[in-house]
């Protein structure tokens, strides 16, 4: 019989509210939505125990097999990109402890995250063609992103993993220039922008399928 996927707890990285909703340097919260619906989750509710931010997860009773199931928690941080380290690394330690885990309810092992457990974090990636997908480890370089650099540095011992979504860089004179780049990855996505990075929904979670077989 195969083992049980391990869990994980996917975290999208971004800035919260209205006004940064579907910018591109929220890359990661739109994937992440589009990852919920892609598998039928249940709709995003704050959590407090999880710092607060918006979960999304499945449940054991939503298929026959309790083997079938992905303990998967889908969390939004609800912090500025730049200081994304200190909610992730709440929202991990509290996961970890089993505040809400359905593996544990299945095989009565409320240990199985602390020990098994993989951090997911989602960004977005300026040196990627838009809606491109690349997995890295956690040891390797931030590359400027801020927000992974916070939680670098937030959870220095975790040995987590990033998926990198890709939004491109802006074409023309002075695009490598930091206030060209703010406001680009500031910017509202167009229609066809956001479809793309919503249809790297499906690769994305076979990515992950890979990561939870360990």
């Amino acid at each position: 019989m195969p083992p049980t996927p391990r869990p994980l707890l996917i975290a999208s990285l971004g800035n919260p509210g209205l006004t940064y909703a579907n910018t591109l340097h929220s890359a990661g919260h739109t994937l992440l939505a589009a990852i919920a619906q892609y598998l039928n989750y249940l709709p995003f509710k704050r959590e407090r125990v999880l710092a607060d931010a918006l979960t999304s997860r499945n449940w054991p009773s939503a298929v026959d097999d309790p083997k079938d199931v992905l303990d998967w928690t889908l969390w939004q941080s609800s912090s500025l990109m730049n200081v994304s380290g200190r909610p992730v690394s709440t929202a991990w330690k509290a996961w970890q402890r089993g505040a809400v885990s359905t593996t544990s309810q299945l095989d009565g092992n409320e240990s199985i995250r602390k020990d098994r457990g993989l951090l997911v974090l989602l960004h977005d990636e300026l040196d990627m063609p838009l809606g491109q997908l690349k997995q890295r480890k956690a040891g390797v370089s931030a590359r400027g992103h801020n927000g992974v650099r916070s939680v670098q540095a937030a959870l220095p011992k975790t040995p987590f993993v990033r998926v990198a979504v890709g939004i491109g860089r802006p074409d023309g004179r002075g695009a490598k220039e930091s206030g060209v780049i703010a406001k680009w990855v500031l910017r509202k996505m167009t229609r066809e922008e956001r479809e793309r990075i919503e249809g790297s929904a499906g690769e994305c979670v076979e990515m992950l399928k890979q990561l939870g077989r360990g």
